[in-house]
């Protein structure tokens, strides 16, 4: 059986249960707290310690205690603190315990001190408060309603500020000062404070303006009243017034200078203390004798302009009452003083008789006016404009280029002038009517391609000026030698010319033939940049004159090879006639009677050769050779076809076995024809030779030749060339006469060696050979009269080495190598006789090398081989072929 017992209801409460209240500053809070038992088993027990803010006193024997707080003076407006009380009792169950909340909240709202505000002030004065405030809850703020107010706080201070604008009328100005706080939830966050402004009257002085009157050399006087504003006050006057003052009282003053006229003006300034001013304007009249008529000097104004230009006038006023103003219809006007400065600009394309009339109107209204009449005149025309001019630096001298121009429209006379820092000059510097002038500059000697600008500045009679601009393109001096593609005969010619023009150009009195040559280098100067220069320069450079040298060198060394092959042949064994030296030579191509011989000995087997023993020890030979060719040009010389003939005779004595000597005369012939139908040469060569062999012993020998010779030169050379488009075509034929000698020596040596039936040798030779030509003239190249290119004396000297190894054996010789260097160079003199012109001119002209004479080095090597063996000495046969060497080398070894 379960049994379930009832417990006693028990409980133990506080009185109130709880505590929710306010504080106000300095103020403070207390309560009674009960506890209180429900039933006959419950005890008190006692008062636990306060939780939170406050004091809790209990009462003692009693179930009672005393809360209280109060301010401590450091809490803001909704400020909240809370406390708890607790009371224990004892029961037959054992402990129990109650509390009660208590909650404090701050209540101190924003006020501000004191009543509304009355403020004062009159405009331009500044007015202002402080008060304080108390409550609320930081941080605070101040605002007003009236614009421009300021309010500012400080700690628990408000300070007003309001400047009243000047110009505002008297009366009430309301505002509203409000300080707010922190917003809470408790409300009382703002105060406001009402503000009332009274505005006094402004500053004012009476009379407004005054006017007053007296005579030259006088005192005016009056008198101004000050009122409103805020005293206290200033004044001043502007223009040469006196004022003093006295409270609201000014006494002005002013004396009149001697003489003044017409009205006189001052400004007398107030300043109350906010610094508000009032202006009074006073106008004083002179009232001396009436003022004299207003007049305007001259009546009528005539002007007289070019259209595009400004015409300017003056006028005098004189009379009426000072400040005088003036206008014009369509033209400008200004006044100082008295004068009026008038100007009209005229349009462009305006032509005729203008007219415009200017107004003059003094002080009390008189006016008068003016007539201007504008004569439309014709402006100066400069033709041609602008001035464009070329011209050319030339070597050595200063030079110059010119232009006319003419001059007009406009008012005679005109003044003509080179602007300042000009290069040029303009004459005549005046025209006294329309007409021509010419504008000059010069050029400096030596100077590169530049522009040079200037100005000529020219004004009429009216003052109308016109400048005319001036441009000058200036060529290089060495435009024509400076050209690129030209070859180095061509720019030594080029630089001639540079040379030669401007000397010819100073000639005042030149002959025909100096005028000629001036004619043809100007037009090449002047067209310098022209594509037909380089043929031209080719056509007057004299590089053709080269080829008499060269064939000099030709005939010289062909005579020399006619001997060679003598020596060759008496080498060989060869007795009486011999022909077996003549030969045809046609583009390299060789055929010689050499070779038909040993054809015709091959037949016979050497039957042929007993006859030869009819003439003993001596022996006679026939040698020459018949060439046909040419020549390809070089940057240096002309090219050519040639033909040349050269026969050699001679006789010679068998002295011994080892030494043969001989002469031979020789002669030579050959017709050149340059290239493009240049002309050409014609040349006789006669020769005088001595030659010898000797064979110190059976395997070596020594053999040399000398030889000396006369040439006969006839030479035509065809010029023709155009330097432009724009000038005249050049067709002329220049020819000579002339004459030169040459010298030749040859030494050479050679040995052998047997190996059984093989033989070979070596041998070396040297040999020179000196050309030399007379000086000459060309003539018949002028236009139409007759004019001279000279050539002096020319050298030329050919130098020849050699060395060979040789093998005898059946085959025909071939030469394995050859290696030429041929140099020449000669200088050729254009002869002019201008007074003016010292020294002389020199062209050089190069041929293959850089020196006075021409030079040329040979060097051979060949080898041969026979099938017989060697065969030397005086009654030698030679049953094999010849061997060919190059004819050109004059060695010919059996």
């Amino acid at each position: 059986m379960l049994c379930l017992l009832a417990q006693p209801a028990w409980a133990l409460t506080i009185d109130p249960s709880t505590l929710n209240t306010t504080l106000t500053p300095g103020g403070e809070v207390s309560q009674r707290f009960a506890a209180v038992t429900t039933s006959a088993g419950e005890q008190f027990n006692q008062w636990e310690p306060l939780s939170g803010v406050g004091q809790l006193t209990p009462r003692n024997g009693s179930a009672n205690a005393d809360y209280s707080y109060a301010d401590p003076g450091n809490l803001q407006h909704c400020d909240t603190r809370t406390a708890r009380v607790t009371a224990t009792g004892l029961f037959s169950v054992g402990p129990t315990s109650a509390s009660a909340p208590i909650e404090i909240t701050y209540q101190d709202p924003l006020s501000i001190s004191g009543r509304a505000q009355s403020l004062s002030g009159a405009p331009g004065a500044t007015v202002r408060f402080t008060a304080t405030f108390s409550g609320g809850r930081a941080p605070f703020a101040g605002s007003s309603l009236l614009p421009g107010a300021t309010v500012t706080i400080s700690g628990n201070q408000i300070s007003y500020r309001y400047q009243i604008p000047i110009g505002t009328p008297a009366g009430m100005l309301n505002d509203s000062v409000t300080v707010n706080g922190q917003t809470t939830s408790c409300k009382g966050d703002s105060a406001t404070i009402d503000v009332g402004i009274n505005v006094t009257p402004p500053l004012s002085v009476s009379p407004s303006e005054l006017t007053l009157s007296g005579e030259p050399g006088s005192q005016v006087n009056a008198q101004l009243q000050i009122s409103g504003g805020g005293s206290p006050y200033s004044a001043s006057a502007s223009d040469g017034g006196q004022v003093a003052l006295n409270g609201g009282i000014i006494d002005y003053s002013y004396a009149i200078p001697d003489g003044a006229t017409g009205s006189l003006s001052d400004v007398v300034r107030v300043i109350d203390e906010n610094a508000a001013f009032v202006d009074v304007p006073i106008s004083i009249q002179v009232t001396s004798s009436p003022p004299p008529e207003l007049t305007v000097t001259p009546a009528q104004l005539a002007l007289e302009g070019a259209p595009g230009s400004q015409v300017t006038g003056q006028l005098q006023i004189s009379g009426g009452i000072l400040p005088y103003t003036a206008n014009a219809e369509i033209g400008q006007v200004s006044v100082n003083d008295s004068v009026v400065d008038y100007r009209y600009d005229i349009p462009g394309g305006a032509a005729g008789r203008l007219s415009d009339s200017i107004r003059v109107t003094d002080e009390q209204g008189a006016s008068r006016s003016v007539a201007v009449s504008i004569e439309v005149s014709s402006p100066i025309v400069v033709t041609p404009s602008p001035l464009a001019l070329s011209g050319r630096s030339a070597v050595g001298i200063e030079s110059s280029a010119s232009k006319t121009f003419a001059v007009a429209g406009g008012t005679p006379p005109y003044t003509l002038v080179v602007a300042s820092g000009g290069s040029g000059q303009v004459e005549p510097g005046r025209l006294d009517s329309a007409g021509n002038a010419v504008y000059s500059v010069v050029i400096p000697a030596n100077a590169a391609a530049m522009t040079i600008s200037d100005q000529v500045l020219i004004t009429d009679a009216r003052g109308l000026r016109l400048e005319l601009p001036v441009t000058l393109e200036v060529a290089a001096s060495n435009a024509l030698s400076s050209r690129p593609d030209l070859t180095p005969n061509q720019r030594s010619v080029a630089r001639a010319i540079e040379t030669l023009c401007p000397q010819l150009s100073l000639m005042t009195n030149r002959t025909p033939d100096q005028q000629d040559l001036f004619q043809q280098c100007s037009d090449m100067l002047a067209n310098a940049s022209s594509s037909s220069i380089p043929r031209t320069l080719t056509e007057i450079t004299t590089e053709k004159a080269n080829a008499a040298t060269s064939v000099a060198i030709t005939t010289g060394t062909q005579q020399m090879t006619n001997i060679g092959e003598r020596l060759a042949a008496l080498r060989r064994g060869a007795t009486g006639v011999s022909v077996r030296g003549l030969s045809l030579n046609l583009d390299g191509q060789s055929l010689s009677a050499d070779r038909i011989a040993d054809a015709l000995s091959a037949q016979r087997m050497g039957g042929a050769a007993s006859g030869d023993d009819a003439f003993g020890r001596w022996g006679f030979f026939i040698n020459g050779s018949f060439n046909f060719g040419d020549k390809d040009a070089t940057d240096n010389e002309s090219g050519f076809d040639f033909s040349t003939a050269g026969v050699s005779a001679g006789v010679d004595y068998r002295f011994s076995d080892e030494f043969i000597a001989g002469g031979a005369l020789g002669y030579g012939n050959n017709d050149t024809s340059f290239d493009a139908n240049g002309g050409g040469l014609d040349t006789e060569t006669w020769h005088l030779g001595a030659y010898g062999t000797y064979s110190w012993s059976d395997r070596g020998y020594v053999d040399a030749m000398l030889e000396y010779g006369w040439q006969s030169y006839d030479s035509s050379r065809n010029i023709r060339y155009r330097v432009d488009s724009s000038t005249q075509a050049v067709s002329r034929q220049a020819r000579a006469d002339y004459d030169g000698t040459q010298f030749g020596i040859s030494v050479g040596a050679g040995y052998d060696f047997d190996e059984g039936p093989l033989s070979y040798g070596l041998y070396g030779r040297a040999g020179y050979l000196e050309v030399n030509v007379d000086g000459f003239t060309e003539r018949g190249a002028g236009r139409p009269e007759r004019s001279d290119l000279r050539h002096p004396d020319g050298q030329s000297g050919s130098r020849l080495l050699s060395h060979r190894t040789r093998i005898i054996g059946g085959v025909p010789a071939r030469r394995f190598g050859v290696r030429e260097l041929r140099c020449i160079a000669r200088q050729t003199r254009l002869d002019r006789q201008p007074d003016r012109c010292r020294p002389a001119l020199g062209i050089r002209i190069a041929g293959s090398v850089i020196a006075s004479t021409q030079l040329a080095r040979k060097a051979t090597l060949g080898t041969t081989i026979n099938p017989m063996a060697a065969c030397r000495g005086a009654g030698c046969r030679a049953t094999g072929p010849a061997r060919v060497v190059p004819s050109s080398s004059g060695d010919r070894p059996a």
